[in-house]
């Protein structure tokens, strides 16, 4: 799913770098929870992105559980263990 939504930014940064008032060179994106992971992933895929902003937070997950999207094993990476 991840690939796919990046994909579309991708083609987005494509339209609007058509665009005369845009400077293509200066490309940036910012992003608030999920845009903020997407502005990451988008960055490291798209040599356009100059610079970005991700704005997020990390929690205790004892107290803040809750289903989410993740990557198999990324909390042990993390030190994120349960």
């Amino acid at each position: 799913m991840t690939a796919l939504e990046i994909y579309g930014i991708m083609r987005c940064i494509d339209y609007v770098c058509t665009m005369p008032i845009i400077n293509s060179d200066s490309i940036g994106m910012i992003g608030l929870s999920y845009g903020g992971y997407f502005a990451l992933h988008t960055m490291a895929a798209d040599e356009r992105i100059k610079t970005r902003y991700a704005a997020g937070f990390f929690n205790d997950r004892e107290v803040y559980d809750w289903s989410d999207w993740c990557y198999k094993g990324s909390a042990l990476m993390f030190q994120d263990q349960r």
